[in-house]
């Protein structure tokens, strides 16, 4: 980092690039370099000497010099700029700046227009426009905001950027990285699948729904390079002030209410979270986190936190949907390796051919991990299982594992950091992330476990039958309003997104549990359910993996540009693209695990495949 010094040159040199900024208020001709060449030259200045009292017109001659020099530097190949001064707040102005007028100032940047406009230098309206519009009444009334500062970076480096061949990037600086041997011949192999298969065309054998499968995550594994490893297509930066993305997230809220209640089906069962509400909630869920990558809410405090939630709650579905099958049927190696395959595969494709971490696409390795972790609570003292209250201790006993295990940041590295397992949750040579990720939510798989003892082994507690009624639907309310507003509370009473995080394991479930009891609240709630989202939520793995690559871009630091300059038919365009993949890709993922069901080596293969993943694509 660069020590901060205000009215001071300073110089900074990392990785072979050296940034020099020349404080020189006076003479600023002289302050240029001499040459730069393949480099950003950016000038500004003026306000010293209309500080003191110094007529614009009396700085054209100097202005000329400064265009000259500049010049000079871009016939050299260099990027110049001059940056303008474009506003000050004359209110806010010390007494001994107040020769220091907007008309001044206006009379100035018109000189240097006309004087920089005449040579190769470039005169950047942009940013004295970012200044005009970020001065604030509480300041000094020249000196912006950081915000501000980092707008005008952003334009000044695009700007170089695009000078030097990664225009198409408009989501960062730098240079795009050349696929290795590895990602080629991963993607080749994939492509051969895909070749074979619409030649050969083979539905009958086992062989056939394979080759299938291959052929079509090819395909799709081709979309992905071609948008996001490749400078065919163009990035941009999610570039949205705050309010817009907030009515952004406001009308996908909307839209997603509106088409959930346009696509109401009868459900096949009236019991609590039956299949067809899990994949409706799943299916609203992902929809709403793609618009939150998609529009940058991250930087929204409380859109944060409740997508938070939102993750927490695919968590506690886990913990749910499995304990749910399990306490209605044995555990069985078979029925382990089939979750594993259709959790992974797709990220097994993803890594080899994207050249990313097993854990960069984090959502998997947390869902597997969470899973392995119910499905370990019912392999130890599996004869505990059809007694009610041993199956909760064992779950309890889980949550308390758990607890201990964060109870420090240190405890929890080093026991994910420890010899032998850090390679399976290691980024980068660190659990650090890997320890941040699972324990946000660390308790609500064992939370889902908790509610499906409680569906499967005492439904009239699901909710109690004295509850039923009008009077117990009341009280079911208070409890709902209660629960939500101890989160509401807590939300906006953290002020940090550290301050949030600590929080979040213990209060995002109630805001979980009130979503299951308010969407089983009668029978007449739950007998429907959204034909549309339900059908979302089928697919929600593939949306949420296929969205790092052909939805978003530079691995979500920027949205992928199919129509430039038409952001909403874009938006359309990319999401239209997202959705076909992802929904071809989970029939055709679905078809591979039951291929894999029927062909032991086959499976076998899937497996080993998953582990050398985790292993190797480091």
């Amino acid at each position: 980092a660069v020590a901060r010094s205000y009215h001071a040159s300073m110089q900074h040199r990392a990785g072979g690039t050296t940034l020099a900024f020349t404080w020189q208020p006076e003479q600023l001709a002289d302050a240029l370099p001499k040459e730069a060449p393949g480099g950003l030259v950016v000038a500004a200045g003026g306000l010293w000497p209309l500080k003191r009292g110094v007529h614009p017109d009396e700085l054209a001659e100097e202005l000329a010099e400064i265009a000259q020099r500049l010049d000079t530097l871009a016939s050299s190949g260099s990027l110049a700029i001059w940056a303008p001064i474009g506003a000050v707040c004359e209110a806010c102005l010390r007494p001994d700046r107040r020769n220091i007028t907007m008309a001044r100032v206006a009379a100035l940047d018109d000189i240097a227009r006309t004087t920089i406009s005449a040579t190769r230098a470039v005169f950047a309206d942009a940013l004295g426009t970012i200044v005009a519009e970020s001065l604030e009444p509480t300041g000094d009334g020249i000196h912006v905001a950081a915000p501000a500062v980092a707008a005008e970076l952003n334009i000044l480096l695009n700007a170089f950027c695009g000078r030097h061949g990664h225009g198409q990037a408009g989501s960062c600086c730098a240079a795009d990285v050349d696929a290795t041997w590895v990602q080629l011949a991963a993607l080749a192999a994939l492509a051969a699948g895909a070749v074979v298969y619409f030649a050969r065309a083979p539905t009958t054998t086992v062989a056939g729904p394979g080759l299938r499968s291959a052929a079509v995550l090819g395909v799709v594994m081709a979309y992905c390079f071609l948008c996001d490893r490749t400078g065919l297509v163009m990035k941009s930066d999610k570039a949205l002030a705050p309010g817009t993305r907030a009515f952004a997230m406001a009308a996908a809220t909307a839209a997603i209410a509106a088409l959930g209640w346009l696509t109401r089906a009868p459900s096949s069962s009236s019991a609590f979270l039956v299949r067809e509400q899990t994949d409706e909630w799943k299916g609203w869920m992902q929809l709403l986190i793609l618009t939150y990558h998609y529009t940058g809410s991250s930087a929204d405090l409380t859109t944060y936190v409740l997508v938070r939630v939102l993750v927490g709650a695919y968590l506690f579905m886990t913990g749910f949907g499995h304990a749910s099958y399990l306490l209605a049927r044995p555990l069985t190696g078979a029925r382990v390796a089939q979750v594993l395959i259709r959790l992974n595969a797709l990220v097994v494709a993803l890594c080899w051919v994207m050249g990313r971490p097993y854990q960069a696409y984090y959502f998997v390795p947390l869902c597997t991990f969470w899973f392995l972790a119910v499905i370990a609570t019912f392999a130890v003292l599996p004869s505990w299982n059809p007694s009610p209250l041993l199956v909760a201790t064992k779950t309890v006993a889980l949550t308390a594992l758990c607890a201990v295990a964060w109870s420090s940041t240190s405890l929890a590295e080093s026991i994910f950091g420890f010899h032998g397992i850090h390679t399976l949750f290691a980024e980068h040579g660190s659990v650090r992330e890997w320890v941040f990720r699972a324990g946000l939510d660390r308790y609500a798989t064992s939370f889902g476990m908790l509610f499906a003892i409680g569906a499967v082994l005492l439904p009239d507690a699901c909710p109690p039958a004295h509850l039923r009624g009008p009077g117990g639907q009341a009280g079911l309310l208070c409890l709902l309003a209660t629960l939500a507003g101890a989160f509401a509370y807590t939300a906006v009473s953290c002020d940090s997104k550290p301050a949030c995080n600590r929080v979040h394991p213990m209060t995002s479930l109630l805001l979980i549990a009130a979503y299951a009891i308010a969407r089983n609240i009668s029978p007449a709630v739950r007998a429907a359910h959204s034909t549309a989202l339900a059908h979302c939520g089928k697919i929600s793995l593939e949306l949420f993996l296929l969205q790092y690559h052909v939805f978003l871009a530079r691995d979500t630091r920027g949205i992928l540009v199919l129509l430039p300059g038409w952001p909403v038919a874009n938006f359309v365009l990319v999401a239209a693209g997202l959705y076909f993949a992802s929904a071809e890709l989970a029939t055709a993922l679905n078809e591979f695990v039951a291929a894999c069901d029927a062909a032991p080596r086959l499976q076998a293969a899937a497996l080993a495949a998953l582990g050398i993943t985790i292993l190797a694509a480091r």
